[in-house]
């Protein structure tokens, strides 16, 4: 192949890679923006050093516990993905896969078993 056009290529599958990792890291930002916790926690360090628990108090407490929520869903996004490709992941799950699959099949010999009976004794 001509030394020019596998240059080419290359720069194209460079600029595809930057593009979609540019898409990832948009994609994120709108979730990562949300978690500005510096003027709820300098407002919940006030009420406390004010040492007064009020309303305002409460609710910053509130909206903090919201926030802290928000940012846990978006680690376990982050987190979940990564999990499963491990091996340990992966045997993880064939070991629940495996669970399920035996429970369904002592499920239908129970239903078999039940539904023989009852055909017998008619």
């Amino acid at each position: 192949m001509d030394p020019a056009i596998m240059a080419w290529m290359g720069m194209q599958s460079q600029q595809q890679n930057q593009s979609q990792n540019q898409l990832q890291i948009q994609q994120h930002q709108p979730s990562a923006s949300q978690f500005h916790l510096l003027h709820l926690i300098e407002g919940l360090a006030d009420a406390v050093e004010g040492g007064v628990r009020d309303q305002h108090s409460d609710m910053l407490v509130n909206e903090l516990t919201a926030q802290f929520e928000k940012c846990q869903q978006l680690l376990n996004a982050f987190a979940g993905p990564n999990d499963t490709m491990t091996v340990r992941g992966q045997k993880q799950k064939l070991e629940e896969y495996e669970k399920q699959l035996n429970n369904r099949r002592d499920l239908v010999m129970k239903y078999k078993s039940i539904v023989e009976n009852y055909v017998g004794s008619s």
